[in-house]
C-alpha cells in the first residue's frame, strides 16, 4: 500500500509536468488539503490552470492521478472517484483559503473542471482491458442536477489519451517555438483567431488538433488521431476545408498516429487528395504502451 501512495504521487508530478508541456500551469503544491466552504479538509492531488479561447479568463483545474491496476479498477470506484471530485469542485470554489493559498486563482474562471488521468501500470495487460475500462466509463455520471453552486465538467484520460499526449508534445517539440495551436472558427466563440501556446482539454479528446508554425511563411500543421484509410481522410478534408488550414500555395504538415507498415502505403493517396493547397509533408508521431523515458526521468531527477 505504500509503494501505491509513493508511485501515485509520482505518478501526478508526471501527469502535471506533462500537461504543463503543453501550455498549462500548475498553480499549487502537489497532494495539498484545502478547507472548502463545508469547512472540511479535501485532499487534492494538483491544481492547475490553461488559457482557453472559450472563455475570457483561464480555465482553473483540479487535477487527480491515479496509479492503478487494470484489474482493480471497476465501475463503482470509478464512479466514487467522480462523486468525490464533484463534491471537491463544489465546495472549493466557494473557498477563502483555496483562493488566500492560491490567488492567482481569483483571475480565472469558475472553478469547475477537474481532470482525472489514470495510470494503469500493468501495461501488458491493458490492451486487453481497455474495452472492459470503457464500459465501466460509460456506465458512470456527472451530477447535472440544478444547484446553486453550479454544474462540474470531469474529464476521465487513461492510457491511451495519455500516450498520445506524449505522441503529440513529441511531435510538438520538432517544431520548435514558432510552432502554435490554433483552434477553428466555431471553437472560437466569434473571437478573432488568436495563435496559443496550450492544448485545450477540448482538443484532448479530439481526433484532430490544428496548429501553425509562425515563420516568413505560415505554415499550417494537423496532427491527426482517427483512423488512417481513406473514407477517414477524405472525410478530414472535408473538415479542414472550413478552417484556416485550407490555403493555396501553403505547405501543410500532417501528422498521423496509430501508424502501421500498411499505412505507409496510402501516404501518395493522402497527398493527392491534400494537393489543392501546396506542399504536403505527411509524418507519423511515435506510437508506445508506456510512458516515455524523458517523462519518467524528469521526476527520477527531482528525486535524486
Amino acid at each position: 500500500m505504500e509503494d501505491q501512495s509513493v508511485n501515485g504521487s509520482i505518478w501526478n508530478k508526471q501527469a502535471s509536468t506533462l500537461l504543463e508541456q503543453l501550455g498549462w500551469d500548475v498553480v499549487s503544491d502537489h497532494d495539498i488539503d484545502i478547507k472548502g466552504s463545508d469547512e472540511k479538509k479535501h485532499g487534492v492531488d494538483t491544481l492547475m490552470i490553461y488559457k482557453t479561447p472559450l472563455k475570457v479568463r483561464p480555465q482553473s483545474v483540479i487535477l487527480e492521478a491515479k496509479w492503478y491496476k487494470t484489474k482493480s479498477l471497476h465501475a463503482k470506484l470509478l464512479q466514487e472517484w467522480i462523486d468525490t471530485l464533484d463534491k471537491k469542485l463544489v465546495t472549493l470554489r466557494n473557498s477563502a483559503d483555496l483562493f488566500e493559498l492560491y490567488p492567482r486563482l481569483e483571475e480565472c474562471s469558475v472553478f469547475d473542471v477537474g481532470v482525472i488521468v489514470i495510470w494503469f501500470y500493468d501495461v501488458d495487460n491493458y490492451k486487453t482491458f481497455r474495452p472492459k475500462f470503457l464500459e465501466a466509463l460509460k456506465s458512470v455520471n456527472v451530477s447535472t442536477r440544478e444547484r446553486k453552486a453550479g454544474r462540474s465538467s470531469i474529464f476521465v484520460l487513461d492510457n491511451t489519451r495519455i500516450l498520445r499526449l506524449c505522441a503529440l508534445k513529441k511531435a510538438v517539440d520538432k517544431l520548435g517555438d514558432s510552432f502554435y495551436f490554433r483552434y477553428a472558427p466555431a471553437f472560437q466563440s466569434g473571437k478573432p483567431d488568436e495563435p496559443i501556446k496550450t492544448l485545450t482539454i477540448e482538443y484532448i479528446f479530439s481526433d484532430v488538433v490544428l496548429g501553425s508554425i509562425k515563420t516568413d511563411k505560415e505554415e499550417s500543421v494537423v496532427f491527426y488521431f482517427g483512423d488512417n484509410n481513406l473514407r477517414s481522410f477524405e472525410m478530414l478534408k472535408s473538415a479542414l476545408r472550413s478552417t484556416f488550414v485550407w490555403k493555396k500555395d501553403s505547405p501543410l504538415h500532417l501528422y498521423l498516429y496509430n501508424s502501421n507498415i500498411e499505412d505507409r502505403k496510402i501516404i501518395p493517396r493522402i497527398k493527392e487528395m491534400f494537393d489543392e493547397v501546396g506542399t504536403v509533408d505527411v509524418q507519423f508521431m511515435e506510437t508506445n504502451n508506456d510512458l516515455p523515458a524523458d517523462l519518467k526521468n524528469i521526476i527520477a531527477d527531482e528525486q535524486e
